[in-house]
């Protein structure tokens, strides 16, 4: 039984040993492998990082434009708020001015109107005395 003993823990390390050996004859080839991915790997790292800087001067390029860009549009808010009331105040003296203008003239062609009422009033009225006078004439003659 010793004997049976010692030859299967015998199989059993000579089927490790080959395993081990197997394993060892892969490592360079796995080594070789690993050493190009992290090559690869590396390179990349090395574009990941020139990307990265690119990309970080060009954020604080337009980050700068942008605080730019932002203080303009206060200024031109500022003067866009002034030109509204430069023209509301321009609009409020065109209007005293075409009241003080057209105020007379108003006045003058109410005046004017009303005349011109009165006229027609008075021609009508001299039509109507005419054709009461032309009618009161022929029956007068008979």
């Amino acid at each position: 039984m010793p004997y049976h003993r010692v030859n299967s823990e015998f199989k059993i390390l000579k089927t490790q040993h080959q395993n081990v050996m197997s394993d060892l004859r892969t490592l360079p080839k796995e080594l070789s492998g690993a050493f190009l991915r992290c090559k690869k790997l590396s390179e990349e790292n090395k574009s990941c990082r020139i990307c990265h800087s690119r990309l970080l001067s060009e954020w604080t390029q337009l980050k700068h434009q942008v605080s730019t860009l932002r203080e303009e549009n206060r200024k031109l808010l500022r003067k866009q708020t002034l030109l509204q009331q430069c023209c509301e105040e321009g609009k409020r003296l065109c209007e005293e001015a075409r009241e003080k203008i057209n105020g007379p003239r108003a006045k003058q062609q109410q005046e004017q109107e009303g005349l011109e009422e009165r006229l027609e009033d008075t021609t009508k009225q001299k039509e109507l005395v005419t054709q009461q006078r032309d009618l009161a004439e022929p029956t007068s003659l008979q």
